[in-house]
């Protein structure tokens, strides 16, 4: 079972349940856009200008601020986490660490 994830800062809410991401505007809460990953999500973080998403197929994802693909690569056979710097430094825990 995939628990939920959850980011916020600089006026953004970030959550995912499976393989959903939603933004929603940090004010009113309202949300805002969503994306659909291929997998379920393992990882969130929000980074300067964007989202940085991992799901558990080994695939992180780089969105916009707006919810849009920016970029996709596939760094592992499955991914259990992630951690970004606001700078979008990553750490990714793996099925055998990080």
């Amino acid at each position: 079972m995939n628990q939920p994830r959850f980011a916020y800062g600089a006026g953004r809410i970030i959550c995912s349940e499976g393989r959903e991401v939603i933004g929603h505007d940090g004010e009113d809460e309202s949300p805002r856009w969503l994306f659909r990953a291929d997998d379920d999500v393992v990882g969130l973080a929000l980074v300067t200008g964007g989202v940085m998403v991992a799901d558990r197929a080994g695939t992180v994802i780089t969105l916009d601020a707006e919810g849009r693909e920016r970029a996709r690569r596939q760094v592992g056979d499955e991914l259990r986490g992630l951690a970004a710097s606001q700078e979008g430094a990553l750490a990714l825990l793996g099925a055998h660490g990080l």
